[in-house]
């Protein structure tokens, strides 16, 4: 058996031999190049191309520094204000007809005179009551109504007075409270207007007023 396997060995050229075994060995090693080189440097696994999409940044303009407006970081300051009731009696606005609440100011002696002088009331000598003194170099005097009502039985009175200072202006507001005859009440058949005067430091702050109602039995 060796004999025939050796004799047709020799029947081939060296050539012929050895041609098949070289491209046969370098087939082999191109083969264990690529395993090695994916075994060293893996490449990540190919996945189907996704666009992905463009962000775009809006544009923000930014105010300069004149034009900001800052107001909103500022806090609306309140303070108490005193006051002095001012007992002046029967007055020119107790005689009024006025639907609505009204506020009254003077600041000076000429506006006040003026405003008495309309009193229909007489005294026992039957003159106009004169108006009460007032110093108007220090105080200034304001007079409040609630309105004018059918009955008597209603009265007014002054529970606080807040200076109110906000960014971009201030104010005065007077709290008061407007006492109604409950139904048990009796009450005299006559038109009224109750009336509140009250003595302040002078200021040029516009006044607002704030108000509430409660009702007052008879029956105690």
């Amino acid at each position: 058996m060796q004999q025939i396997w050796f004799s047709q060995w020799l029947r081939f050229p060296p050539g012929q031999f050895w041609l098949p075994l070289l491209i046969s060995g370098l087939a082999i090693a191109l083969v264990g190049c690529n395993s090695l080189a994916t075994a060293l440097y893996p490449t990540a696994p190919t996945s189907p191309t996704k666009s992905t999409p463009i962000i775009s940044t809006p544009i923000i303009s930014v105010p300069t520094s004149s034009t900001i407006d800052t107001s909103a970081k500022l806090t609306t300051m309140k303070t108490s204000i005193p006051f002095q009731v001012l007992r002046v009696g029967s007055n020119p606005l107790s005689q009024s007809m006025t639907t609505q609440p009204q506020v009254l100011v003077f600041q000076n002696q000429q506006d006040w005179f003026k405003f008495w002088n309309r009193s229909s009331s007489l005294d026992l000598n039957l003159q106009k009551p004169t108006a009460p003194s007032v110093d108007f170099s220090r105080h200034q005097v304001i007079g409040l109504t609630s309105g004018s009502h059918s009955t008597g039985g209603f009265s007014i009175q002054i529970d606080r007075i807040e200076k109110v200072v906000m960014p971009q202006r201030k104010e005065w507001v007077i709290h008061y409270t407007e006492k109604v005859p409950g139904a048990d009440c009796f009450v005299t058949q006559q038109t009224t207007t109750p009336t509140v005067f009250i003595l302040t430091a002078t200021s040029d702050a516009p006044i607002r007023m704030q108000g509430k109602t409660i009702s007052e039995s008879c029956n105690s």
